[in-house]
C-alpha cells in the first residue's frame, strides 16, 4: 500500500514540498529512490523545478510587496534581519547558497526581492542554485538509504516500516516547527509594538540601502509668486519700513 502511494504521488510530493521549503521531503525522496520506489533523476528534476518556481515566487513577492509580507508574517522578522546581513556581506555567494542555511531558506528569496536585486541577475543565479541544491540533498537521501541498507541485512523486508517511520518523523518535525514559528510570530507582535502593527523600519532601511544607484532627485524649484500677490500663512506679515518717512 505504502509503496503504491509513493510510486503514484511521490514526485508530486517532492515538487510541492520543495516549492515551499522541503529539505525533509527531498531527503525522503532520495531514500525512496534508493528503495526503488522512485527514479532518482526524476526526484532531482521534480525538486529542481519546485525549488526554482517557489523561490522565484517569493522573490517577486518581496520585490513588489515586501512590506506587506513583513506585516502579515511578523515571525519572519528575525530570520529576515539575518538574511539581510548575509546578503550585504556575501552578495552573489549568498544567493547561490541560502538554500543550505537552516532557518532562512524561504525568507531569503523575499529579502533578495526587497533588496531590489534585478530579476535578470537573480533568475539565472536561482536556477543554478536550485540545480545544485536539488542534486546534493537528493543524493544525501539516497546515501542515507544506502547506509540503512548496509546495517540491516534484511533491509527490503523492513523497507516499508523504515520509510513509514521516516515520514512520521518528518510530519512531527513539521508540526513542531510550525507551532514554534507561530508562537514566535505572536511574541514579536506583542514585544515590539503592543496594541498595534509591528514595526520594521530597520529592515526597510536595509532594503533601501541596496536599491540600485539612481540619480539624486533634483530639488523642487522655488515657487515664484506674481508681484502683488500674498500667500496666506495664518500669520499677518508686517510691511517693511520705508527708507524715508512721508513729510
Amino acid at each position: 500500500m505504502l509503496q503504491e502511494l509513493i510510486s503514484e504521488y511521490g514526485y508530486w510530493a517532492v515538487f510541492v514540498g520543495t516549492f515551499f521549503e522541503g529539505e525533509t521531503i527531498l531527503v525522503l525522496g532520495g531514500v525512496a529512490a534508493k528503495l526503488g520506489y522512485l527514479d532518482y533523476w526524476t526526484v532531482v528534476l521534480a525538486a529542481f523545478v519546485g525549488s526554482t518556481l517557489g523561490d522565484q515566487l517569493w522573490y517577486f513577492l518581496g520585490y513588489r510587496y515586501g512590506h506587506w509580507v513583513l506585516v502579515r508574517l511578523p515571525g519572519w522578522r528575525a530570520p529576515m534581519d539575518r538574511a539581510f546581513r548575509l546578503l550585504n556581506k556575501y552578495d552573489t555567494w549568498f544567493i547561490l547558497s541560502f538554500r543550505f542555511i537552516y532557518g532562512i531558506r524561504t525568507v531569503s528569496s523575499v529579502v533578495i526581492g526587497m533588496a531590489k536585486v534585478p530579476p535578470r541577475r537573480f533568475i539565472p543565479l536561482n536556477i543554478v542554485a536550485a540545480a545544485i541544491w536539488a542534486s546534493v540533498v537528493a543524493y544525501l537521501g539516497y546515501a542515507f538509504g544506502h547506509a540503512i541498507e548496509l546495517f540491516l541485512e534484511e533491509f527490503h523486508q523492513y523497507a516499508n516500516y523504515v520509510l513509514g517511520g521516516l515520514i512520521g518523523i518528518a510530519i512531527l518535525v513539521w508540526i513542531v516547527h510550525t507551532i514554534r514559528r507561530s508562537r514566535q510570530s505572536r511574541a514579536v507582535v506583542v514585544e515590539e509594538n503592543p496594541g498595534g502593527p509591528p514595526a520594521f523600519h530597520h529592515i526597510d532601511a536595509a532594503a533601501t540601502e541596496r536599491k540600485p544607484d539612481s540619480a539624486p532627485e533634483a530639488a523642487a524649484p522655488a515657487r515664484r509668486e506674481p508681484a502683488g500677490s500674498q500667500v496666506s500663512t495664518g500669520v499677518s506679515a508686517r510691511a517693511p519700513h520705508s527708507a524715508q518717512e512721508p513729510s
